[in-house]
């Protein structure tokens, strides 16, 4: 899923992906999203291995969490 702003004339102002779930030989790679009242967006990610094993996203995490914020001019800004 991506969250994608747009200006009034439509035009594209900022995107990011916040959501998904991606399954291939390699494993399944899951990516969750809160939304709180104040547009607040909170994502965990993380990925099993084929063997159903917690594995590395990078060198030194098996999990992630961001959290973004949308302004208001549209643009999604991390936090």
């Amino acid at each position: 899923y991506w969250l994608t702003t747009f200006s009034i004339e439509g035009v594209l102002i900022d995107r990011k992906k916040i959501a998904g779930t991606k399954y291939d030989t390699d494993g399944l790679y899951q990516m969750v999203c809160t939304i709180s009242e104040s547009w607040m967006f909170s994502m965990a990610e993380g990925k099993l291995d084929a063997e159903g094993n917690s594995a590395p996203l990078s060198s030194d995490s098996t999990h992630s969490h961001t959290a973004l914020q949308l302004t208001g001019d549209g643009e999604i800004v991390a936090i």
